[in-house]
């Protein structure tokens, strides 16, 4: 057995034997680049965050580096040709409907299960969401974007639910526009 089989395997049986699913928090920041806290540093609170949890030492965008298709990649696993959304607008001359950005995004267009929806599926297992660019979301915890919801206000919000005494999270995701909003 190789030390990365055994180390995984340790992990396993501390997860088993903890009872509580491990908590997992998803952090998008439209239009931030994997190399921002190196060209516009230093930027204290991500280089803690490097230190102390994981990050990528870069990430390949989808084929359209518009926000939606790359967002529901995220949280599907699934590539443009497959879940269907390849631009942040789209017009279906099968149904007639357009998918925007602004506008009401049934479940048509969203028809993949999200790893929030399989996370709620397990036994314990609680998302919660906020500002995600999709409207339509069923999960333990959720709030719709909302451009005027600050930055302080979203984060203590997830905060809230990942301490929540009754019914915490173990997964959370949260959007923020920027730096894309501002440029």
């Amino acid at each position: 057995m190789s030390w990365l089989s055994f180390v995984l395997l340790c992990y396993k049986s501390t997860f088993i034997l903890s009872q509580s699913p491990p908590l997992l928090l998803l952090v998008s920041f439209d239009g931030f680049r994997f190399d921002y806290p190196q060209l516009y540093g230093p930027l204290q609170h991500f280089s803690r965050l490097e230190e102390q949890g994981v990050h990528a030492h870069s990430m390949i965008p989808t084929f359209t580096t518009a926000t939606f298709p790359n967002h529901y990649t995220l949280i599907t696993g699934l590539y443009e040709e497959v879940h269907g959304l390849v631009s942040d607008q789209i017009y279906d001359s099968t149904t007639n409907s357009t998918f925007q950005i602004s506008g009401n995004m049934t479940n048509q267009w969203w028809p993949f299960k999200t790893i929030w929806t399989i996370n709620e599926q397990r036994p314990e297992g609680r998302s919660g969401v906020i500002g995600w660019p999709q409207n339509q979301i069923f999960v333990s915890k959720f709030e719709p974007y909302r451009k005027e919801r600050s930055f302080k206000d979203s984060t203590d919000q997830m905060l809230n639910w990942f301490n929540d005494p009754e019914e915490p999270i173990n997964f959370g995701a949260i959007y923020f526009p920027e730096p894309e909003l501002t440029g």
